[in-house]
C-alpha cells in the first residue's frame, strides 16, 4: 500500500492504529453492557461473533497485502556476510536462579505448614518476630529478598 507515496503510510498507520483503539475502547463497552443487562452469554457471543468477523476480513483481504507473512519456500543463506553472535552469560542468572529456588522452597514451605499448623497444630515455623507468627515473617523475608 502507498508504494509510491512513503509520507502517506503514517496517515494510514494513524487510522488504522486509532480503528483498533476505538474498536477496543466500544466492542469493550458493548459487550460488557450486554453481559450485565441481558446475559452474560450474550455479552461473550458478541466478542465470538466480532471475533468471527475480524478473521473474515482478514481472510478475504488477503489478496490485497500479497505473501507477506507467509513461510518463504526456500531460506536464503548469506555466509559471507553472516556474523556470529555470541551470547554472554548474564552474571546475574545464578543469582537470580537461587534466589527463585529459594521463593518456591519457602512458598512450599508455607503452603504445607498453614493447614498443618491450623488443623493439626504443627507448625514448621515455631517462632515469633515482634507481632508476627513464623511463617508469615519469613514470607516477608523472602519477597524482601526477592526485591532486592
Amino acid at each position: 500500500m502507498y508504494k509510491d507515496l512513503p509520507e502517506r503510510k503514517d496517515g494510514a498507520y494513524t487510522i488504522f492504529y486509532m480503528g483498533v483503539n476505538a474498536g477496543a475502547f466500544f466492542g469493550m463497552m458493548l459487550c460488557g453492557y450486554l453481559a450485565e443487562k441481558i446475559g452474560w452469554a450474550y455479552g461473550f457471543g458478541l466478542a465470538g461473533i466480532f471475533m468471527l468477523l475480524g478473521t473474515l476480513q482478514f481472510w478475504l483481504a488477503k489478496p490485497l497485502f500479497g505473501n507477506i507473512g507467509e513461510i518463504p519456500s526456500t531460506l536464503e543463506t548469506n555466509n559471507e556476510t553472516e556474523t556470529k553472535n555470541e551470547e554472554k552469560p548474564n552474571p546475574f542468572s545464578v543469582v537470580d536462579q537461587i534466589l527463585i529456588a529459594i521463593s518456591s522452597i519457602i512458598g512450599l514451605a508455607y503452603a504445607i505448614n498453614d493447614p498443618m499448623s491450623k488443623i493439626a497444630g504443627i507448625d514448621l515455623f515455631p517462632f515469633e518476630i515482634g507481632a508476627l507468627s513464623g511463617q508469615y515473617a519469613v514470607v516477608y523475608l523472602d519477597l524482601l529478598a526477592f526485591y532486592i
